[in-house]
């Protein structure tokens, strides 16, 4: 497919066309709802999630799979061992599936269907297991107000008790006391005929309390808002029961708030490329294949640009548009172990760690000068976060000495520790705007747990089912992260961790960093740098306030918005003929060279420089 063709088709998916009809020409139509790009057809790597890709291939050569690996009966394709027996069929001929029921790969409960969830979730009253095995064979006490508990344990349908049939196995059921009605019974609100004689109850919104040394009953209203998620976003309780609502941007359907506009994609980058894939037709596509180990990506939500950082001898970040059109170099100098990037889309600015300079920086969005938001007290500073409605930005820090999860303003000041205790690894971190929250994921304690952004309550969300997670996204109802053990990208409820699911699976491939890209994300606060004159760079500060700041071997002036040239600053001079120009070999940004402003100097021949900063040249 030609590359204008492709970019057509990307903008017209991402419009919304195709959202709801059959896969577009050009595309596979795997037959369970996913669309790829063809260009994915007989490529080896199972991207449909059924193998519908890799039909009709010339026969793979059988191999040799590594010890790490499983290999497929069929036709000999290798998957990681630890997909086998995960309830998800990855060979063709489902033999990864097969032979489970002594397997040990699952540490948690495993389900009829051999889907594997946390222990913890056995029993706790939500239907974890597709096939609903998790709540087989409960104690009764976990039967809800509509159901009856039976002696056995069972739960029935309220409505079956006392109807003259034997329902429970036990017939616990059924009794001489329904024979006794409602009619004799003093309820408030409500009563109903059980075996054990007429029974008050609730209407809805209400509880039924028993109040000491008094012979009556209570009915007190319910705080639904007090039961977390009851509600996406806002939630307004009201006697006897509550509203959710949502804020600008989004629409509420089934008290959930789901965005309004086009459909959300999730971006995320593997060592070798960077895809995308639409949330809600599951419509799988390439942004940008010639990379080299691209560790993390963010998306400009004003331009449609995703930008990313590449590591190893030629660490650099880099951008395109999400159709993979437009690709450029936007930093490629100055830079050791580029971590993590994100765009603040309101100042046009880039942040990121760098775990090699030991630094937090920012850059201008074309690359063009930087500035070091932070180097001391920094060990291996790893995932970042922007919250432009508050100027602030947010880090985590993996390092032995600094091992936790910082908060300044974005412009450096203001620094805070938000975490340090029981932390190890924080390698993903992502806010959640609608929630006030941010979430993070350790890869040495296996959790993934959220914190309120005033630091008042901490809880994990994630237990057990995660094996080494790496970057998170966060939105709607839903949290998203990448894990290098499972090379795929699962997601969850954000409230509760539950309803865990497998959302993409690369074969052999890390996923790295992910992003989820809608125009809601884009806060619409004013930028409080548009009308300032600063010399070099204008940062976002709390309070919607802003800061002039300068490249390294500048200093601020006395004025707070000029850039003077730092003369102890080390650098290095370089001629061109009748040209000087000015190096700072150490810092970042492709302002690190710069021509002097001295004019009428001729050919030049040789240069010498005197520490008391007279620049002498000779003439040729």
């Amino acid at each position: 497919m030609s590359r204008l063709l492709f970019t057509l088709l990307v903008l017209t998916l991402f419009n919304g066309v195709f959202s709801d009809v059959s896969c577009p020409d050009d595309w596979i139509d795997c037959g369970n709802g996913n669309c790829v790009a063809y260009l994915w057809h007989c490529d080896g790597d199972n991207d449909c999630g059924n193998l519908k890709d890799e039909e009709n291939c010339d026969a793979v050569e059988k191999k040799k799979c590594l010890s790490s690996q499983f290999q497929c009966t069929s036709d000999g394709h290798c998957v990681p061992d630890t997909w086998r027996c995960d309830g998800e069929q990855d060979c063709e001929d489902h033999a990864d599936e097969h032979g489970c029921d002594n397997d040990t790969h699952c540490h948690g409960f495993k389900c009829k269907d051999n889907h594997c969830i946390p222990s913890s979730w056995k029993c706790d009253g939500r239907l974890d297991c597709l096939d609903g095995s998790d709540e087989e064979l409960c104690s009764k006490d976990l039967c809800s107000e509509n159901e009856f508990t039976c002696s056995s344990g069972t739960c029935l349908d309220r409505k079956r008790v006392c109807d003259v049939k034997k329902d429970c196995s036990d017939g616990s059921d059924e009794g001489r006391l329904c024979s006794l009605k409602c009619t004799n019974a003093t309820c408030s609100q409500k009563c109903r005929e059980t075996p054990k004689g007429p029974e008050c109850f609730c209407n809805d919104g209400f509880v039924l309390k028993r109040r000491k040394n008094v012979r009556s009953l209570l009915f007190l209203d319910i705080d639904e808002c007090s039961t977390e998620g009851s509600c996406s976003q806002i939630c307004s309780n009201l006697v006897g029961s509550y509203k959710c609502s949502c804020t600008d941007g989004y629409t509420l359907v089934n008290n959930t708030c789901q965005a309004t506009g086009p459909e959300p994609i999730l971006v995320f980058s593997t060592l070798y490329e960077i895809r995308a894939i639409f949330l809600r037709s599951k419509k799988y596509f390439p942004v940008h294949d010639a990379v080299h180990k691209a560790a993390s990506v963010d998306v400009d939500p004003l331009e449609s640009r995703v930008y990313w950082v590449e590591i190893g001898n030629n660490s650099a970040v880099y951008s395109s548009n999400i159709d993979g059109s437009g690709f450029s170099v936007v930093l490629n100098n100055g830079l050791m172990v580029p971590e993590d990037i994100a765009v603040d889309y309101i100042t046009r600015n880039l942040y990121f760690t760098d775990s090699g300079l030991k630094q937090v920086l920012v850059c201008k969005i074309d690359g063009s000068m930087c500035h070091v938001l932070h180097s001391a007290n920094i060990d291996r500073p790893r995932a970042i976060a922007l919250d432009p409605s508050e100027g602030l930005v947010y880090w985590s820090d993996w390092g032995d000495s600094a091992s936790g999860i910082y908060r300044s303003g974005m412009d450096g000041s203001r620094r805070f520790t938000l975490i340090s205790k029981e932390i190890k690894w924080p390698n993903g971190i992502a806010i959640d705007h609608t929630t006030n929250r941010l979430y993070w994921s350790d890869a040495k304690i296996l959790t993934i747990e959220y914190i309120t952004l005033d630091g008042r309550i901490r809880k994990v969300l994630v237990k057990n089912e995660v094996y080494h997670p790496y970057s998170l996204a966060v939105f709607e109802d839903s949290l998203y992260w990448s894990d290098w053990n499972t090379f795929s990208v699962e997601t969850s409820n954000k409230f509760t961790g539950h309803k865990t699911s497998l959302m993409v699976r690369e074969n052999g491939k890390h996923i790295m960093g992910i992003h989820v890209y809608h125009p809601v994300l884009a806060n619409t606060k004013s930028n409080p740098c548009w009308a300032e004159t600063c010399s070099h760079m204008c940062l976002m500060a709390p309070l919607n306030t802003f800061r002039c700041a300068c490249p390294p071997g500048y200093t601020l002036s006395k004025n707070g918005r000029t850039c003077l040239i730092d003369g102890n600053y080390p650098m290095l001079l370089v001629n061109d003929d009748s040209k000087i120009y000015h190096i700072r070999p150490e810092a970042a940004g492709s302002n690190a060279i710069s021509e002097l402003p001295i004019s009428h100097v001729g050919s030049i021949g040789r240069l010498a420089y005197d520490w008391k900063s007279k620049l002498f040249s000779s003439r040729i």
